[in-house]
């Protein structure tokens, strides 16, 4: 079915909309924005709350979002502002963490489009969109003329057929209105055995998720899935863990993070931590990283290399990746001592990074290399082993 089709069989109805304008310094009486998202959708025959004005407060930001994702009255939520590079624009950070599915599209188009009229000063912007369960958000620029490119060229267009894919098929173990699956864990049967007994109510266990596998997806129950039965422990869906905000802040680290088709939390060791699945959390292949809190960029660990402990360390030794001091951890993992002076940055099979000022470099025992900066080598790290 093309997209023509798709188009059709979407039709066009009313949508459930709230507007919000991220702004410190603007009021009712002065926010121009607002006033044109809200027309713009009503002459589209939507229905729309707001425009509600939010303060530059990542906080605040993603306790309002949260709201409107657990409250389940909106179907979708614009927020207009805070997606810049100064130190006040936190929309992006706020919202992007809280995404189970992104919506890569939106902002490579939006940025494109506003190229044409603003040149390379588009790049600028960290327009996004995506998923927090069955909400659909879009974040955008805060100027009026932002908002119009936005809402004519993207969102008015696309809006139904978007709403109509989403509401095709429900979440894998939810019915109508569910948000909420999670990933329980429990022994592997066999296929021809007796059907399991039904989960808890608003969970999934390993051995559903398991025997919904793709058809063309033979893997026996190993790498992250066997870890987690392993473990004991289960994922949940339907809640989101705010990242570290070392992490947060490094934007080329932070677009790894967003590809992940899938998220979803989980407590181990009393700690919680938000699992990113490439492509998705639904199959054995699925390549996991899990990342917890912690200074000064979190604790993330490669799920699918587990026992090995390849991740990334935080300050003061973490749950899964941190074998101890930098001598000792060296020793352990490229048999021999580091030749230099540093902080742990992470580990990767017999490689070790240490963190020198601003610099990481690498140490196989036998060669030590310049990674280059923090957020380019910690970008090169999620990206290396969200793909193998």
């Amino acid at each position: 079915m093309g997209h023509a089709d798709h188009h059709a069989k979407a039709g066009q109805r009313a949508a459930k909309v709230e507007v919000v304008i991220v702004s410190t310094s603007r009021h009712a009486g002065t926010d121009r924005s607002g006033p044109a998202l809200v027309d713009g959708l009503k002459g589209a025959g939507h229905q729309v709350g707001g425009p509600t004005i939010v303060p530059d407060d990542g906080a605040k930001i993603a306790a309002l979002v949260k709201d409107h994702a657990a409250g389940g009255q909106a179907e979708v939520v614009i927020l207009s502002g805070g997606t810049g590079l100064s130190r006040r624009d936190g929309t992006f950070e706020a919202v992007s963490a809280l995404f189970t599915r992104t919506i890569p599209g939106f902002g490579e188009l939006f940025r494109m489009l506003s190229f044409q009229e603003i040149g390379a000063a588009a790049m600028l912007s960290r327009a996004t969109a995506g998923l927090i369960g069955e909400l659909l958000v879009f974040v955008i620029p805060g100027s009026p003329a932002a908002c119009e490119l936005a809402l004519k060229k993207l969102i008015l267009p696309e809006l139904s057929h978007l709403l109509w894919e989403l509401g095709k098929e429900p979440a894998a173990g939810a019915t109508s209105g569910e948000a909420s699956t999670a990933l329980q864990s429990a022994p592997v049967a066999d296929p021809a055995a007796e059907p399991a007994a039904e989960a808890p109510e608003g969970r999934v266990s390993a051995r559903q998720i398991l025997a919904e596998k793709p058809e063309d997806d033979d893997t026996p129950p190993v790498g992250w899935v066997k870890t987690l039965l392993d473990w004991g422990v289960a994922l949940r869906f339907d809640l989101r863990e705010e990242l570290p905000e070392g992490l947060a802040r490094l934007a080329p680290a932070l677009d790894v993070l967003q590809s992940a088709g899938e998220q979803a939390s989980l407590e181990l060791n009393g700690e919680r931590y938000t699992a990113f699945g490439f492509p998705d959390l639904r199959r054995a292949t699925s390549k996991v990283l899990l990342v917890g809190q912690g200074a000064p960029f979190g604790e993330i660990i490669a799920l699918h290399r587990q026992p090995k402990p390849v991740g990334v360390h935080r300050d003061g030794g973490g749950k899964l990746v941190s074998t101890g001091r930098l001598s000792r951890t060296s020793i352990e993992v490229t048999g021999q001592d580091y030749p230099g002076d540093g902080r742990l940055f992470a580990t990767d099979a017999e490689t070790l990074y240490v963190r020198e000022g601003d610099t990481v470099w690498a140490w196989d025992g036998r060669q030590r290399r310049r990674e280059g900066s923090v957020g380019s080598a910690l970008a090169s790290l999620l990206l290396r082993w969200s793909q193998r």
